[in-house]
Parts: structure tokens; C-alpha cells; sequence
């Protein structure tokens, strides 16, 4: 039963994760059918052994996420997301410059 859990969570991050990457309309609605089915498929799982239909877990789970869909909004507003500049798609790693002043300091603290 936790392993079940655990999967699902991990598939929830998974799909999440992907929107850092690229954020298109087509992602979204892919992401939003997987988060779904994910909610659909732990409903279906907690309502035990003897649940009626897959079409009742879905229809439960779009209640819950129906739900959701204003607090959702609300931190869409309250908290922007990232600045324009952030973007996890560069191939631009921090590096330490040469003669930054950290060499110094390691430096004196050998002496």
C-alpha cells in the first residue's frame, strides 16, 4: 500500500517537473490528464477491493480537483512564477572564476 503511494507521488513530481522545461499549451493539458488519472488511480486505490467503477474513481477525482482549481488560482496570483530569466534549459553552470577571492582566502587559512 505505501509503495503504491510512493509511485504515485513520484509520478506527480514527474509530471510537475516537466513543466520547467517547457511550458506550451499541449505540455499543460498532458500534464493535466496525467495529474488527473493519478488522482483518479489513488481514489480508485483507497476506495478498497470492492470499488464499483474506474468511471466513479474519475468522477470523484475531477470533484477533487475541481475543488482545488481556486486555491490554485489564488497562489497563481499571489506568488509569480519565476523571473524571466530563470531557465533550466541553458547550458550556463556556475563556475568559479579564476582569482575569485575565495582562492585567496584558502590560501591565508593554510598558513
Amino acid at each position: 500500500m505505501r509503495g503504491f503511494q510512493v509511485l504515485a507521488l513520484i509520478g506527480f513530481f514527474l509530471a510537475l517537473c516537466d513543466l520547467f522545461f517547457s511550458q506550451d499549451l499541449l505540455l499543460w493539458l498532458y500534464v493535466a490528464l496525467v495529474v488527473a488519472l493519478l488522482t483518479a488511480t489513488l481514489v480508485r486505490f483507497h476506495r478498497g477491493a470492492g470499488a464499483a467503477s474506474y468511471r466513479r474513481s474519475t468522477v470523484l477525482a475531477s470533484a477533487l480537483l475541481v475543488q482545488a482549481l481556486p486555491i490554485a488560482v489564488l497562489l497563481f496570483l499571489f506568488f509569480p512564477g519565476p523571473t524571466p530569466g530563470f531557465d533550466f534549459s541553458s547550458d550556463n553552470r556556475f563556475s568559479i572564476p579564476p582569482g575569485y577571492p575565495i582562492a585567496s582566502r584558502r590560501a591565508a587559512l593554510r598558513r
